[in-house]
């Protein structure tokens, strides 16, 4: 498709939008449905549409619209409120240390570290590639991106492309950090949750730790590693080309060319550590997690024995992180106009006899559906408030985390490449056949659907539900 039958496409997108926006406009208002949320509907469906239609090449135009048209209706304070969250200040801290560390060749040297002391057999390659996966998922899942491009190198050096077992290598190398999501804390997402959370239910706390997060979430870890298991049994190979020697040799040969470790890798290991030592041990000294993150963002960048620049930081892309601010200042619009009160007089009658199996095995097909159509930062945006002010508003439910985690898990269970960016970039590698990709994917969505209802007991067993 050329680039003017795209900006027409996009042109027609934006009337239909335009157009859905003015007819919210004109139903008729009462008593509780006032001007003003029928204002803030219509703004936050128009804005959040152009975001999962992609009507513009940055989130940042819907933001600002977004941001800006809530002023109008509620202030300006509330508009631009999650500036006062941590969760963009995290997320740009994160970005700005990844943008850093690129630099340097540490990535590579940790993954052809773990491949050359497990990288024997096909399936030790793959355990390798996942669990560098779970490894970087403490740096979040923007660095998909880097990890996909390491194991394609991996893919190509051994002879696999085109070949059914490049697939599972590149799977393994998506899946062992977007997965891992489940019991590790996402810095670049988990915080814009629960700020979204917090904006319009004051009992929900702004923020979690990596502890908490994983002791919720531990139930999950024999997901993750059965999905391991899965990828190794549907794409391992008959016969192997090379042999498991000269595969571990040429892992060792990689690491060896990366020459011995620079001031700058030094550098940069010591300060990721100090971030992960900080973040583990939230629990003790109780000191919020973004001062983690900018900490170890100004140390990258001290003069002279810092890692990277000025120039640097400005090869950030901080749309995303302003695309967070307007999301958080979609819940604090709702709550400053009384909508989350609205919508549970509305919905009461109909959610407090609800089975929670059924509630969140629900709300798990609406988002998997939903992802056909929207982008993952869009169904966040919309949805996570609403429901958490119905969520929390039944009596069983008593931590807000059991609709995080199945809001994210319904995000990240797709049939088709199209619905997450990083899946895009992982098909269009050409390493795996679009039928071996949906039938994967659809034995995952299976899976996760059915590790939710094993989750919803682990959480009442643990005090998360009643």
């Amino acid at each position: 498709m050329n680039q003017k039958t795209m900006e027409k496409k996009n042109l027609y997108k934006l009337v239909a939008l335009l157009a859905a926006a003015a007819v919210i406009m004109m139903v008729p208002t009462n008593g509780s449905f006032t001007f003003e949320i029928k204002a803030y509907i219509s703004l936050t469906v128009m804005c959040i549409g152009m975001v999962a239609c992609s009507v513009f090449s940055s989130p940042l135009i819907p933001s600002l619209l977004l941001m800006f048209g809530y002023s109008l209706i509620c202030g300006m304070d509330v508009a631009m409120s999650g500036w006062a969250n941590q969760a963009p200040w995290s997320i740009i801290s994160m970005f700005i240390i990844i943008k850093a560390i690129e630099k340097t060749p540490l990535f590579k040297r940790i993954t052809f570290g773990i491949m050359h002391l497990l990288g024997g057999s096909y399936a030790s390659i793959c355990i390798s590639i996942y669990l560098v996966g779970t490894v970087f998922s403490l740096l979040g899942s923007n660095v998909v991106p880097l990890i996909l491009v390491m194991a394609f190198g991996v893919v190509s050096s051994l002879g696999y492309r085109g070949k059914k077992e490049a697939g599972g290598i590149m799977l393994c190398a998506y899946l062992g950090l977007a997965e891992a999501s489940t019991f590790i804390y996402d810095p670049t997402v988990d915080p814009m949750l629960y700020g979204i959370a917090s904006s319009i239910d004051p009992s929900v706390p702004s923020s979690s730790n990596y502890f908490e997060w994983f002791k919720n979430g531990a139930v999950f870890v024999p997901y993750y590693i059965i999905l391991l298991v899965i990828v190794i049994i549907m794409f391992r190979p008959k016969t192997s080309c090379t042999s498991s020697k000269e595969r571990k040799e040429y892992f060792k040969s990689s690491l060896s060319e990366l020459g011995r470790m620079s001031k700058d890798e030094k550098y940069s290991s010591a300060t990721l550590i100090a971030l992960l030592l900080f973040l583990i041990t939230n629990p003790l000294h109780n000191i919020n997690m973004v001062y983690g993150f900018v900490g170890a963002a100004v140390l990258l960048y001290l003069p002279y024995i810092g890692v990277a620049d000025g120039n640097d930081i400005k090869q950030v892309d901080y749309g995303f992180p302003i695309f967070i601010v307007a999301c958080l200042g979609i819940g604090e619009a709702a709550s400053s106009l009384g909508l989350p009160e609205l919508l549970i007089e509305t919905l009461t009658p109909y959610i407090n006899e609800s089975n929670l199996f059924i509630y969140f095995s629900t709300i798990y097909i609406i988002v998997f559906c939903l992802n056909f159509v929207m982008t993952p930062m869009a169904i966040y945006s919309a949805l996570l408030a609403p429901l958490t002010a119905i969520t929390m508003q039944i009596h069983d439910v008593l931590n807000v985390f059991p609709l995080l985690i199945t809001t994210m898990l319904g995000v990240t269970n797709i049939l088709l490449p199209h619905e997450v960016s990083n899946t895009m970039m992982l098909y269009s590698f050409n390493t795996i056949k679009m039928r071996d990709f949906v039938k994967f994917f659809a034995i995952k969505a299976v899976l996760a659907f059915a590790f939710l209802n094993i989750a919803v007991c682990y959480w009442k067993l643990i005090g998360l539900l009643l």
